[in-house]
């Protein structure tokens, strides 16, 4: 496999002229880096509804050339791990993967515990290696994937010592994040933070279930961001209706204006809106 090479595009920008013989979730909104062999996507068009790369049995197996990613994770990498002949074979887990790329992390109580050490195992990993650095431009990854690659397949065989520190690293950060809560109800989390990110937290652990949205005050930068699971809610008009059009983000996650100082009577008055429009949802 001297030949090939592993190319991370953040940007179509960066993709669109790259002659891949693979493609691994180079999904950029509507468009889609095809390869001349294989297309690994599944939420874009033509390719909506595929199997997650990591979870894709029949494909071929990739020696030379150029594959290009968008991103790194499990999925990714798993997928990646598949087109080189190197996926250990345990489908039930590929499945578990897959679910939890469709569905959150917020959803991984739902898997067998075997999975979610796992999957804790990596992650863990992941933070403890910086092993996914905020790549904003075209790079070259293929040492970095051979090292995701060497991990997970360490993990996949039952390593102690990466299995261990994922379940400190996920008890510790589940109590860092609980130590941020200041409210929640069957539809809200809301916490305020320094510096531990809350955002994806919507898992209840007093209800033993996702809601649907968080909401954090950033006590350090006097921001509020506002983030959802829902597909029904889109946070970027509520956080305009709010504080004015120069409030933004996506529908999935956004925030006050920029160089605006919030105060912690804002992010109550938030919650509160956010209440009301549960109400006016349910009714």
């Amino acid at each position: 496999m001297n030949g090939l090479k592993i190319l991370l595009a953040p940007k179509w920008e960066h993709a669109k002229e790259i002659e891949a013989v693979a493609t691994v979730e180079a999904e950029y909104g509507v468009k889609v880096l095809e390869g001349s062999i294989v297309t690994l996507a599944h939420h874009t068009g033509e390719y909506r509804n595929h199997p997650a790369p990591c979870n894709n049995e029949f494909l071929p197996i990739i020696q030379d050339g150029t594959i290009v990613i968008s991103h790194i994770d499990f999925d990714t990498i798993g997928g990646i791990m598949h087109l080189l002949g190197k996926k250990p074979f345990n489908p039930q887990f590929w499945n578990s993967v897959e679910y939890i790329d469709l569905n959150g992390p917020h959803h991984i109580r739902s898997l067998p515990t075997k999975h979610i050490e796992m999957i804790e195992a990596y992650w863990a990993w992941c933070y403890k290696e910086r092993a996914v650095p905020k790549i904003k431009e075209l790079s070259d990854v293929t040492s970095l994937v051979f090292k995701h690659i060497s991990a997970i397949k360490r993990i996949m065989n039952g390593d102690k010592q990466l299995i261990e520190f994922g379940k400190k690293w996920s008890k510790n950060t589940t109590e860092k994040v609980e130590s941020c809560l200041r409210y929640e109800d069957n539809f809200i989390r809301a916490f305020v933070t320094e510096n531990v990110f809350c955002c994806a937290s919507y898992y209840s652990q007093k209800q033993k279930k996702p809601v649907s949205v968080t909401i954090s005050f950033h006590a350090g930068r006097r921001e509020i961001t506002i983030a959802t699971c829902d597909e029904s809610i889109n946070c970027e008009k509520v956080v305009q209706m709010l504080w004015g059009a120069e409030a933004g983000g996506r529908s999935t996650i956004a925030g006050s204006p920029r160089g605006k100082v919030m105060s912690e009577r804002d992010f109550y008055n938030a919650v509160n809106y956010l209440n009301t429009l549960n109400l006016l949802k349910v009714a």
